[in-house]
């Protein structure tokens, strides 16, 4: 097996023993549910994952609020996502031939009507390539991804998206988003600056990726069972 796939089998041996604790809620099915990537014009990125869960029962809202009230659980919750992100962006950052480092991660409760939503961010340093005023983002998305939510390439401030390959669910002047279940092998967005607006069109050392690596960073399936640690961790304090 590659390095990667072990990577990614420890972590849904780890996941599953967690969700044994005892039955998750069910996801709920709503327009906040999402994978956004928002990017700067350095390259870096603001990247989170969005879950929603129904909270049908007194157990289950009691569990959300205890959970959402504990900063333990909370950090903990986070940390874990952060250190999953950490492991995909060392394997992009081989796929790229370009350094990538993944701090800060954070999570974010909020009830909506009956819904729980919780909210898993990072920051990424160095995701999308740059080549003087163009962004080039590929990795980790390149290599098997298919998302199981919407998934949104937001463009920094004055950017527009020049080109996506394959070709977006949806766009409008500042992003582009895929509809769950898209093949996204040979992932590509280019993003410049919209006319008009003035850039600085020095040179920069992350220049845009010539090719992708044959090793996938295996994002698609981490992906996957990162849904599994929130509802673990909501199921957990239901005991």
């Amino acid at each position: 097996m590659r390095p990667s796939t072990l990577r990614i089998v420890g972590i849904c041996l780890s996941f599953a023993l967690l969700s044994t604790l005892a039955a998750a809620p069910a996801a709920a099915q709503t327009g906040e549910e999402r994978f956004l990537v928002e990017l700067d014009a350095e390259g870096d990125a603001d990247v989170s994952m969005t879950f929603t869960y129904d909270l049908d029962t007194e157990d289950e809202e009691a569990a959300f609020e205890e959970l959402r009230a504990n900063e333990t659980a909370r950090t903990a919750l986070a940390d874990r996502f952060g250190s999953r992100m950490t492991a995909v962006a060392a394997d992009a950052s081989t796929a790229t031939d370009r350094e990538m480092s993944v701090t800060d991660p954070s999570t974010e409760f909020r009830r909506d009507g009956g819904v729980g939503v919780i909210e898993l961010s990072v920051s990424w340093s160095n995701l999308a390539a740059v080549d003087g005023d163009r962004l080039t983002v590929t990795e980790p998305f390149a290599s098997g991804f298919e998302p199981d939510r919407p998934f949104t390439v937001a463009a920094p401030e004055g950017y527009g998206v020049a080109s996506a390959e394959p070709s977006p669910s949806s766009t409008d002047e500042t992003s582009a988003t895929w509809d769950p279940g898209t093949g996204l092998d040979g992932f590509e967005v280019v993003l410049e600056p919209t006319a008009g607006d003035e850039t600085d069109d020095g040179s920069d050392d992350r220049t845009a990726d010539d090719d992708t690596a044959e090793d996938s960073p295996g994002f698609g399936v981490v992906v996957a069972v990162l849904a599994l640690v929130a509802a673990a961790f909501l199921a957990g304090r239901r005991r």
